[in-house]
């Protein structure tokens, strides 16, 4: 199985605090880097060891990130895609964890710069 040098999670709640622990636990990542909105629910993915780095800035969230999981509210995987495609070095891999793929992939397809990729992904998650 490959390791990622550096993984960025965009919203590390339920499903991407689970996917940051299982990429620790396994030892699949040297670095995760937690993005979130609220500084106080990063300290607590971090104090869970679901990420070992996080940020309030998604630019800086993946900057050097080889693999980005968005795993936000689906209204606004589209937009952080987008940004996270602006800020993250050539050669990354973007997927998400959204409940829909259709609206998602068309609204992506062929958005992106060159040297980035989006995959679409679903957790197969049920509720908490």
């Amino acid at each position: 199985m490959k390791e990622w040098d550096t993984v960025a999670i965009v919203g590390v709640g339920l499903i991407g605090g689970s996917i940051g622990l299982g990429m620790r636990e396994r030892g699949l990542a040297r670095t995760v880097v937690g993005v979130g909105r609220r500084a106080a629910s990063l300290r607590k993915a971090k104090q869970h060891g679901a990420v070992t780095e996080t940020t309030t800035n998604l630019p800086r969230g993946v900057a050097e990130a080889e693999l980005v999981v968005v795993c936000t509210p689906v209204e606004k995987i589209v937009e952080q895609v987008r940004q996270a495609a602006e800020h993250c070095p050539a050669g990354a891999l973007l997927t998400d964890a959204g409940s829909t793929k259709a609206s998602i992939v068309a609204a992506l397809d062929g958005e992106l710069r060159d040297g980035v990729a989006f995959v679409g992904s679903h957790p197969l998650a049920g509720s908490e």
